[in-house]
């Protein structure tokens, strides 16, 4: 007797395409040059997710199934703009696929390391960085709103930033050291 598969429920669709939305948007946005059309592709490419979602197998990556969706998704697109003089061969799409896919995994394990070292950290430099990236604050607005020099918000980003590095490079290389094991 074969194995029976829960399926998804549509609340845990939704969260799981929440999170690989970003990269979904990104790899869409390599093959399709116009932001209005990667949008189009993207909805589309949520469609098609939800209506393979019998397919999806829970313990795979949602992220590597999705983004063997959104492949024949940007196909299905090429075609419909033919008529457009800058066409990718689908060999060109697949090896682009694959990268993508790599990249994007390594790069979740970074923001990983990064909200783990950020949490890490003293309220009040979380509250700069927050300040800095998250509102995306220029340099003078947080000296502003610390009441303190630019200079000084420059030297403080610096640090933080130094040791935001150093922490990731740790917790990496701990990770990778336990996977090692």
């Amino acid at each position: 007797m074969g194995v029976v598969r829960m399926p998804l429920t549509e609340e845990e669709f939704v969260r799981r395409l929440v999170v690989v939305q970003g990269a979904l948007r990104g790899f869409i946005l390599t093959h399709v040059q116009d932001v209005n059309r990667a949008e189009d592709v993207l909805q589309d490419v949520s469609v098609a997710l939800w209506k393979k979602l019998e397919t999806y197998e829970p313990d795979r990556p949602f992220l590597r199934w999705a983004l063997g969706v959104a492949h024949y998704e940007v196909l299905h697109s090429k075609r419909d703009s033919a008529r457009c003089r800058l066409v990718f061969d689908e060999d060109l799409i697949q090896r682009v696929t694959e990268r993508y896919e790599a990249l994007e995994t390594e790069l979740e394990k970074r923001r990983m390391a990064l909200r783990h070292c950020i949490d890490k950290m003293p309220e009040h430099y979380r509250e700069v960085v927050h300040q800095r990236y998250a509102e995306a604050q220029s340099v003078e607005e947080v000296a502003r709103r610390l009441r303190r020099s630019d200079g000084a918000v420059h030297m403080l980003l610096t640090r933080i930033r130094s040791a935001l590095l150093e922490c990731a490079n740790r917790f990496l290389a701990d990770a990778s050291a336990k996977v090692g094991s």
